[in-house]
């Protein structure tokens, strides 16, 4: 399921997985627990692939 689709380094995605890393289902912004130059920045898409909030909702109620 392409909504369900976040293109992160390996690095940050394991920081997303064990939470150190979270997105902001209705703005997109990160918030990074240690990286100053990721924290506050926007996760950026392209039209063809539109992220559905309620997946990363879930994500962030179940680390």
């Amino acid at each position: 399921m392409e909504a369900n689709i976040l293109v992160l380094c390996p690095n940050h995605h394991s920081d997303f997985d064990f939470g150190m890393l979270s997105v902001d289902p209705e703005t997109l912004e990160v918030s990074h627990q240690y990286e100053d130059s990721v924290d506050g920045r926007t996760v950026r898409t392209i039209p063809e692939h539109e992220v559905d909030p309620n997946h990363i909702r879930y994500h962030n109620a179940n680390l």
